[in-house]
């Protein structure tokens, strides 16, 4: 389990940069919903920080390949080789955000 941080630090649409342990995420609010994926393109690693969010996909902004928000797999790679991307559930508790990857190591102390 990470800790984003507070919820009142991420009250608009759009895409923020975090840090989780180390590693570049984007924490993605969209139609009121969180998202937590790695910040790099499975195709050449290239940030995602600066793509763009339609429905819940995100767009590489150099290839524009589209990865799914929910699971990190890739939607649409123009034919090109491209890995699936990291994706962390969202979960809110007590006003603060928390990811995980969902697995047994990582379950959340409720």
């Amino acid at each position: 389990m990470f800790t984003i941080g507070p919820l009142s630090e991420y009250p608009n649409e759009g895409i923020y940069e975090v840090k989780l342990q180390g590693q570049a995420f984007l924490l993605i609010k969209h139609n009121n919903q969180y998202y937590c994926v790695e910040d790099k393109c499975g195709h050449f690693g290239m940030p995602l920080a600066k793509g763009k969010v339609k429905d819940t996909k995100i767009y590489c902004p150099v290839h524009n390949i589209s990865f799914d928000l929910n699971n990190g797999q890739v939607v649409n790679h123009m034919g090109e080789d491209c890995e699936p991307i990291r994706a962390l559930k969202v979960i809110e508790k007590n006003k603060i955000l928390f990811c995980s990857d969902g697995s047994a190591a990582d379950q959340f102390n409720r």
